[in-house]
């Protein structure tokens, strides 16, 4: 049971894990829904698994290798996010501004409520 914490962490990095993927043309880039505020809202999604499986993991010898395997899917995904931040535009054409900001200020506003009451002694 200890390897719980690291394998959900796991499972909830591998969707931010398509941002290693390359797009080959640019107009594949534009006709995703990708835009910066979504990598953004990513970003701190990231950051708020490693300090939950961080947080709520039981740490032994023998599963301190599973927190450096989620540590090394999370640097991925971010290395990955900051490789094709370049392409990409702030907020996509097919959207509401507005609504695209509140949700990307709300994304990140409950991620780091997350990270601030995990990380209160």
């Amino acid at each position: 049971m200890m390897w719980m914490a690291p394998a959900i962490g796991a499972l909830l990095l591998i969707p931010h894990l398509v941002a290693v993927l390359p797009r080959k043309r640019a107009s594949e880039r534009a006709a995703g829904k990708a835009d910066r505020l979504r990598l953004i809202a990513s970003a701190f999604e990231i950051v708020a698994v490693l300090v939950f499986v961080r947080q709520l993991g039981t740490w032994t010898p023998a599963t301190i290798a599973l927190w450096y395997v989620v540590v090394a899917l999370a640097a991925s995904a971010l290395a990955g996010m900051m490789y094709r931040s370049a392409g990409l535009p702030w907020i996509t054409d097919n959207s509401s501004h507005a609504r695209r900001i509140l949700g990307t200020a709300a994304g990140c506003l409950v991620a780091t409520t997350v990270i601030v009451v995990l990380l209160l002694p």
